[in-house]
């Protein structure tokens, strides 16, 4: 069983470039952003952990590992495939996608191997690009 400190999710992140002040100087491993999840009525923080200590800037799409404190609270409900804003305050500032969610205690074997599946499909997908997945 994963730590309840995380990491919850594996997701490919993508960093917008249309946005009024983007984050020009990147943003690296420890990123804290907010989320914003399908059916979850609230703003949720995350702390991404990425293989490295590159920069990543506007534009740059890359995975991240990411812990969630309130993970207890809502992440039953997250599914591989689900895609997610990525928020400052109230700043849109990117997307993500979930590739891979912890087991839930809940989950059958049989669950988890379809939920492996799927995480194995959605990563062979090109990734689109991210200005138009932040474009209303």
């Amino acid at each position: 069983m994963p730590s309840e400190k995380g990491p919850h999710v594996l997701a490919e992140i993508c960093l917008a470039s249309d946005v009024p002040d983007p984050k020009v100087d990147g943003v690296r491993d420890g990123y804290a952003p907010h989320h914003r999840f399908p059916g979850v009525d609230y703003l949720v923080s995350g702390f991404h952990r990425y293989e490295d200590t590159q920069l990543r800037h506007p534009g740059d799409t890359w995975p991240a590992r990411i812990a969630f404190p309130s993970w207890a609270f809502f992440g039953a409900g997250v599914k591989v495939g689900d895609r997610f804003e990525i928020l400052e305050m109230s700043r849109l500032v990117g997307h993500g996608v979930v590739w891979v969610d912890e087991p839930h205690p809940h989950r059958q074997p049989e669950c988890q191997r379809r939920a492996a599946c799927e995480a194995r499909r959605v990563a062979r997908r090109s990734p689109q690009d991210c200005r138009a997945r932040t474009r209303r």
